[in-house]
């Protein structure tokens, strides 16, 4: 299978909403597939109640929402930026030089996201970063800054309610409700201001947000690494975690998975957070083995699509040891509790 070219724009000291002119196909394609899911009237109250939203906050990078809403002369933009519909999946790994990596599976549920990607470099005030984004969105899901850090954001549970109408509903008061930064704009400003790893999970740590969310982040030196679990202003950081999906590690965190909050079949909530576990197992299992740490992967590298994500990602290979499944059912239960 051929995979799609990923356009590299390198936009200086500019912001992301110079991506649209140059893209503006990507962009309506990406529009296109939220009008086919959500219809046409629904996105365009969709924006205007987002833009509402956004009128009374001091929200960074206002200007460049603004512009892209302006060039694309379609509802859609102010929706686009202000949620973030991401699931992914990430892990953590360590090079052969004992520097974390960040692994990321892309495994978006929403048509388009994929071939719509562009790779954006800029330049911010704490340095160069490049990021993975789309033409029209000035928020940061996952991105690179060489030298200080690499972090990515993960969809976090909803809050909690009766059902998952409920669930839902409680969602949007306490979104309509908040004073905090959107998920994608506060990595944003990390990205653009913090000069290191320490920085940057101070900044994801403390900072009030509108949106419960899942912060993956790693520095350059051996330990740097975190899962930042926030709620609008609760936040947990794991120092140990290997891999992070849509749901808590942190047991006693509110919410149920954002897919069963729209759905409502009997048992969603439960099919959700199962199929969030198994794939932080996969992915939890399929990082290059640090024998440093207790919490490896043990037994053989597997067989499938396991053995190879490593080397794809030029990081080494994982390496053979004795297969230990009790031990390794234990850790999986510590960290999916």
């Amino acid at each position: 299978m051929q995979l799609p070219v990923i356009p590299f724009v390198d936009l200086g000291p500019f912001g992301l909403d110079g991506l649209l002119p140059a893209h503006a196909q990507r962009y309506e394609r990406l529009r296109a597939e939220a009008c086919r899911d959500l219809t046409p009237a629904v996105v365009a109250f969709g924006d205007r109640v987002a833009r509402l939203w956004a009128a009374g906050r001091d929200l960074p990078y206002r200007d460049e929402i603004t512009a892209v809403a302006r060039g694309a002369g379609r509802p859609g933009a102010w929706l686009m930026n202000l949620n973030y519909e991401f699931g992914c999946t990430c892990g953590i790994a360590t090079a052969p030089d004992g520097a974390p990596v960040l692994l990321r599976a892309l495994d978006w549920g929403r048509r388009g996201v994929g071939a719509t990607i562009v790779a954006a470099r800029r330049e911010g005030r704490a340095g160069p970063w490049t990021a993975l984004t789309w033409p029209g969105f000035v928020g940061i899901v996952q991105g690179l800054a060489p030298g200080r850090f690499a972090a990515a954001i993960n969809q976090a549970p909803r809050g909690s309610g009766p059902g998952a109408a409920g669930a839902w509903a409680g969602a949007q008061w306490r979104l309509w409700r908040a004073r905090g930064l959107p998920p994608a704009l506060l990595l944003r400003r990390v990205f653009d201001l913090c000069p290191d790893f320490t920085a940057a999970r101070r900044m994801l740590a403390e900072t009030p947000l509108a949106a419960p969310a899942i912060f993956t982040l790693v520095g350059t030196r051996p330990g740097e690494t975190a899962v930042v679990e926030r709620t609008e202003r609760r936040a947990v950081v794991q120092e140990d975690a290997v891999a992070v999906s849509n749901h808590w590690l942190t047991a006693g965190f509110p919410g149920a998975p954002r897919a069963a909050a729209r759905r409502r079949e009997p048992g969603a909530a439960g099919r959700d957070a199962g199929q969030a576990r198994r794939r932080h197992q996969r992915l939890r299992l399929a990082r290059p083995a640090d024998p440093q740490r207790d919490d490896a992967p043990v037994g053989p590298a597997g067989a499938g699509d396991r053995a190879p994500l490593g080397a794809r990602l030029g990081r080494g290979r994982p390496r053979d040891r004795p297969a230990r499944p009790d031990r390794d059912l234990k850790t999986i239960r510590r960290e999916t509790r």
